[in-house]
């Protein structure tokens, strides 16, 4: 809980245990599992638990983007409605706090959108790493109730042209770690054009480096781009504004 070095939110909170299953090829090299291995010498895979704990940490994050469950999912199959519940109740009640909340399991969380409460700090995003799962879109953008719907194509595996219609902010990154896949900037070089002419705000995260969050110039720009309406700007370096400063050569 708290400062992270995820270069796009200022915080993370996690009232679920680090667990969680994988679904798609994105999962394959997944931070938590490895992290999991490392620090506390688990298996992290499993259905999550709630950390009870976690309700009394809220107090004590710093105003700004908070990424909700970023070792786990909140919409888990395995997660009760009462916890997702729990989860989008308490950012009404935290109103200095905006929520971001990223799931590979959008087609729940669609499925449930109706019955939650979706106050003005809750963004929810899904993650797309493959033209395979575009349709993760679908579900997004079905999803009206939201303040704000974003999505991270990290690990970004191959090319993606994806419908953009419904989406408020578009984050890119390549693997990280030791066996990470291969990663061609001009894939996010694309999804930055694309991005900008529809007028959404892009963050490139990384390249394919060691460390997360390394190779973060496209072009020598950083784009470090997030949605005006949170009023935070991201800490690690200067914000490109136009997709026309990306050079071809």
């Amino acid at each position: 809980m708290g400062k992270t070095g995820i270069g796009w939110t200022n915080s993370s909170w996690n009232p679920y245990t680090w667990n969680c299953h994988k679904v798609s090829p994105g999962c394959k090299h997944c931070y938590m599992f490895a992290m999991a291995r490392k620090l506390q010498g688990l298996d992290a895979t499993g259905a999550p638990k709630m950390r009870e704990s976690a309700w009394s940490e809220l107090d004590r994050l710093e105003p700004g983007p908070v990424f909700v469950n970023s070792m786990s999912d909140t919409y888990h199959p395995d997660a009760p409605v009462a916890w997702i519940h729990r989860i989008h109740n308490a950012a009404r009640s935290r109103p200095h706090l905006t929520f971001l909340l990223l799931t590979k399991r959008i087609e729940r969380t669609a499925a449930l959108a109706p019955y939650l409460d979706w106050p003005t700090n809750l963004w929810i995003g899904t993650t797309v790493e493959s033209a395979d799962y575009l349709w993760r879109l679908d579900y997004l953008r079905a999803i009206r109730q939201a303040a704000g719907r974003f999505v991270s194509f990290e690990p970004l595996l191959e090319p993606v042209r994806p419908d953009l219609v419904g989406i408020d902010w578009m984050i890119v990154g390549g693997e990280s770690g030791p066996d990470r896949r291969i990663f061609s900037k001009w894939w996010a070089r694309d999804l930055c054009w694309l991005a900008h002419d529809r007028n959404i705000p892009f963050f490139f995260k990384q390249g394919s480096a060691y460390a997360p969050g390394q190779d973060r110039l496209l072009d020598g720009i950083e784009y470090s781009e997030v949605p005006s309406s949170w009023s935070w700007t991201p800490g690690h370096g200067a914000r490109a504004t136009s997709v026309q400063q990306l050079s071809l050569f």
